[in-house]
C-alpha cells in the first residue's frame, strides 16, 4: 500500500512529498513530510520544485520522519500489536511474533556492527 512504501522510505530517511490522506495523516505530520491535495498537479510541481532547491529542508524533513518511524514503528511496538490481534487471522499472525523479535535483534546486532544504535 501507499503507506507501506512511505513508511519504509522515511525509516531510510527520505524527504516524503504524499497526498494530503486521512491515511497519510495517520503516519506523517507537517515536520516529517510535505503534503498535498489529491489531485493537485501543480501543487506536487511546487513540492518537488521547491525540495530540489533546498537540501537543508529534505534533510530535516526526512531525519523528521525516520525518527518519527523509528520511535513509532519499531519491531517491539509491531510484534506487541500482532499479539494483540484478535479474530480469524489473530492465531496466524501470533506466530509471526518471535519472527519477528528475531529480526528485531538481527538489525540491532548489524547496526551494532556498523557502529549505529538501533
Amino acid at each position: 500500500s501507499g503507506q507501506t512504501v512511505a513508511l519504509e522510505a522515511a525509516g531510510t530517511g527520505a524527504c516524503l512529498v504524499l497526498t494530503d490522506t486521512p491515511a497519510m495523516r495517520e503516519y506523517f505530520d507537517d515536520e516529517s513530510a510535505v503534503f498535498v491535495s489529491p489531485g493537485d498537479t501543480h501543487g506536487w510541481r511546487r513540492a518537488l520544485t521547491e525540495l530540489t532547491s533546498d537540501a537543508e529542508k529534505r534533510r530535516r524533513l526526512g531525519g523528521n520522519a525516520a525518527a518519527l518511524v523509528g520511535a513509532r514503528f519499531t519491531y517491539t511496538e509491531v510484534a506487541a500489536i500482532l499479539a494483540n490481534t484478535h479474530g480469524p487471522e489473530a492465531a496466524k499472525r501470533r506466530e509471526l511474533v518471535p519472527h519477528l523479535l528475531h529480526l528485531h535483534e538481527v538489525y540491532r546486532a548489524l547496526l551494532a556492527a556498523r557502529g549505529k544504535r538501533g
